[in-house]
């Protein structure tokens, strides 16, 4: 595969945020090595940060805050990547509020669940932190001098 270059067959038009979700679920799939679905963390709210978890992963098994949940958006995308041999569901997930007086952040994360057509290879979900929380500061305790 070519750095950075990958062909989409869609049948409407990719969003400029689809393809950053897109290009982003390109890098995991090079760098991020797997992991079970029951290691989630909340350390996927943290903003651009990538996870690949074993399929299926559903909207419920994503951790989420005490007077908030994800939401998933209608959009759904279905995407043929001709480079990876896979069909890629590309889905915007939003954090909602669980009731009128609550705050719930602003955040968005990208699930995206890959089926490869080699059926050798095993589905996974790649999810895409966007909008979310800042990395936790370094202590000083960890700093070298």
């Amino acid at each position: 595969i070519a750095r950075n270059t990958m062909r989409f067959k869609v049948e409407e038009k990719l969003k400029p945020e689809e393809k950053t979700a897109l290009r982003k679920l390109y890098i995991a799939l090079q760098t991020i090595p797997h992991q079970e679905s029951a290691h989630i963390t909340s350390q996927v709210w943290v903003v651009d940060q990538l996870s690949i978890f074993s399929a299926p992963l559903l909207t419920r098994q994503i951790p989420s805050g005490t007077d908030w949940r994800w939401n998933q958006t209608k959009a759904r995308k279905l995407i043929e990547v001709e480079e990876l041999g896979a069909s890629i569901t590309a889905t915007k997930l939003l954090s909602r509020k669980t009731s009128a007086d609550a705050i719930s952040p602003n955040y968005k994360l990208w699930r995206l669940a890959v089926s490869f057509h080699d059926r050798t290879k095993k589905p996974i979900v790649v999810l895409w932190c966007e909008r979310g929380r800042q990395e936790a500061p370094q202590e000083i305790s960890d700093v070298v001098s």
